[in-house]
């Protein structure tokens, strides 16, 4: 079994590979314990994001070199029982910036899933016993959504699920030879921190035919340290979550009402939305202005 202390990204495949193939013979976690792993994922973390190509599936494609970053990110939790918020804040010495998010909730009733050119459609779901994590853009847009129960291992509890999704930053600001990831997760708490493993296949879509371009693994290691590497990020939250709060309800609103979305415009989303909160901030817009003024916005993009 892979030691999560001291685990690489080759050993990170294998460890993928056996859980999904295994996950119906493993003990699942209770839901008390579960809670508990999904709560334990908020704080403040020194974070590495590396990925690495390893397997090119096309006979004339040349692996892309690995990537490495670092950062500091600041969790913020919000319980309401069955339904977690953890809200990342990206941070950098005096720099801060609101980052991706994620939703666990328990026996979601539907998900979303990615079809492709910025269109997710709603379904059933019916996974008793699951909790449905759903990853949301930094402008609280939609990313990804995918239901499984949690399960214990010989390393404790863990949670994998395997969901498509739009490109990562990371390949969407640089190429546009692939159109959809899929992304098969891993997450799980450590003596450290946690972590978020990934073993992604990146696919090809176009009019004519599908088909896998490259397999990629991600190791995103989430180290916890002392909060005050993250005060950055905490003054920035102070500042701005009630605005962010309201860009959550309205998104919340939208979700449940439709059963496709399907994002349009010129120009990127997620710019027009942070300058409308940096702004509303500046000029001290009131709380039921700003609702008003966003909730516009989003009805006019989708």
């Amino acid at each position: 079994m892979w030691n999560v202390r001291t685990g690489t990204l080759a050993s990170l495949g294998l460890l993928l590979t056996a859980q999904g193939s295994a996950s119906t013979s493993l003990s699942p976690v209770d839901f008390a314990q579960a809670r508990q792993e999904i709560m334990n994922f908020a704080g403040c973390y020194q974070v590495e994001y590396t990925y690495k190509e390893y397997e090119a599936l096309v006979d004339d494609y040349k692996l892309k070199p690995s990537k490495t970053t670092y950062a500091y990110e600041w969790i913020v939790a919000d319980d309401r029982g069955e339904v977690i918020d953890l809200q990342h804040i990206l941070t950098m010495k005096d720099f801060a910036l609101k980052h991706w998010r994620q939703r666990w909730q328990y026996e979601s009733p539907s998900v979303l899933t990615y079809q492709g050119e910025q269109t997710w459609t709603k379904s059933a779901n019916k996974k008793i016993g699951t909790w449905t994590q759903k990853v949301f853009q930094v402008d609280d847009s939609p990313r990804y959504e995918c239901s499984s129960a949690w399960y214990w291992d010989d390393d404790g509890p863990f949670w994998q699920c395997e969901a498509a999704a739009p490109l990562p930053r990371r390949d969407a600001t640089t190429r546009d030879d692939y159109q959809i990831m899929i992304r098969n997760n891993l997450h799980r708490n450590t003596n450290e921190g946690w972590i978020h493993g990934q073993d992604n296949t990146k696919l090809v879509v176009d009019e004519k035919d599908s088909y896998p371009l490259v397999k990629e693994r991600g190791l995103n290691s989430y180290k916890k340290v002392d909060p005050s590497f993250c005060q950055s990020a905490q003054d920035y939250w102070s500042e701005f979550s009630l605005y962010w709060n309201i860009v959550v309800d309205v998104w919340d609103d939208v979700y449940s009402e439709a059963e496709t979305i399907q994002i349009q415009g010129p120009t990127p989303l997620w710019q027009e939305i942070f300058q409308m909160v940096e702004r509303a901030k500046n000029q001290k817009q009131s709380l039921d202005a700003f609702e008003n003024d966003f909730n516009e916005l989003i009805r006019s993009r989708i």
